[in-house]
């Protein structure tokens, strides 16, 4: 499927206004929306690994935060969120 960067890009604001909005819901579709458009859009993989995060899911959220990483590696925002999913899941696992 072609890259189509600028729908991808819309799709994420919107998900970003519900996101803040507290519409985790919302925003996780419109960030989906946008990993269909774009598979590796850094930023709708990073938000979606927020919302994931936000909802507990830190094995899943240091997944996507790592493919955004991948992506641009160089974000401070996103290594800090990858090793407190990944600190949070490893601590869950050890019980």
């Amino acid at each position: 499927m072609a890259r189509d960067n600028s729908k991808a890009q819309d799709l994420v604001g919107k998900g970003a206004e519900a996101h803040q909005a507290g519409q985790f819901d919302k925003a996780e579709k419109y960030y989906k929306r946008a990993l269909k458009a774009d598979g590796n859009n850094a930023d709708a993989l990073h938000l979606l690994g927020l919302i994931s995060h936000q909802k507990g899911r830190n094995e899943y959220a240091a997944k996507l935060i790592g493919k955004a990483l991948a992506v641009r590696p160089h974000e401070p925002a996103m290594n800090t969120q990858y090793g407190d999913c990944y600190e949070r899941f490893v601590a869950l696992e050890r019980g």
